[in-house]
């Protein structure tokens, strides 16, 4: 709704300030920098988990043990790899890398659903995809108070980042078209994928 009735660039501490019935200016503010957070820490984030899988594919291909030295290098090459492809990539190549990436994400996740279906000679039964909680976080070991509270809301950190981004129609939406429809329409699209392409590749896994 605020997106439609204010399609301006910088989208969320606009929104703040805009909505903030004391100090807009401290709203605007605190939420520009918050918001400053995500785009520092998700792609160290990203890069790590991708420094995680290489030094697992390395331990099963070739054996080799992967310390936390070497683990910190690998994850600093993969940075390294980020900034020069934006540095020496030029606009149209990360807009071409862009769209590659929404499609093999799409393709990718069809696929392992396809063989989590198929290839399987046993699935678990829905009973326990749907009711069974794991708690391994060390806290309430005899599952009684707020632990299964505490855990439940801890497994949600394990898909909100996915969501994250979902405002980047409103932040571009000075040079969109029909920007009171589409920027709203993208955020609402953005949130829908991420809920069903997820929804469809855990409920796999967990099968």
């Amino acid at each position: 709704e605020v997106c439609s009735a204010l399609p301006d660039a910088g989208s969320l501490h606009v929104y703040a300030a805009k909505l903030a019935r004391r100090h807009p200016r401290a709203a605007a503010w605190c939420v520009g920098w918050l918001n400053a957070c995500g785009p520092l820490a998700l792609p160290a984030l990203a890069a790590f988990g991708a420094a995680m899988f290489i030094g697992a594919f390395a331990a099963l291909e070739w054996g080799s043990s992967i310390s936390r030295g070497k683990l910190f290098l690998i994850f600093a090459a993969v940075l390294l790899g980020h900034a020069l492809l934006v540095v020496l990539g030029g606009r149209a190549s990360i807009a071409a890398l862009a769209k590659f990436s929404a499609g093999w994400q799409l393709l990718a996740a069809a696929a392992l659903v396809a063989v989590l279906v198929i290839k399987p000679g046993r699935l678990q039964s829905p009973d326990f995809v749907f009711t069974h909680v794991v708690n391994q976080t060390g806290f309430g070991a005899d599952w009684s108070g707020n632990a299964r509270l505490y855990v439940c809301a801890t497994s949600l950190l394990v898909v909100a980042f996915s969501l994250a981004g979902f405002d980047a129609s409103a932040r571009v939406s000075e040079e969109t078209l029909d920007a009171g429809r589409s920027a709203p329409r993208g955020i609402v699209t953005s949130v829908a994928a991420s809920w069903l392409v997820g929804f469809a590749v855990l409920t796999a896994l967990t099968f």
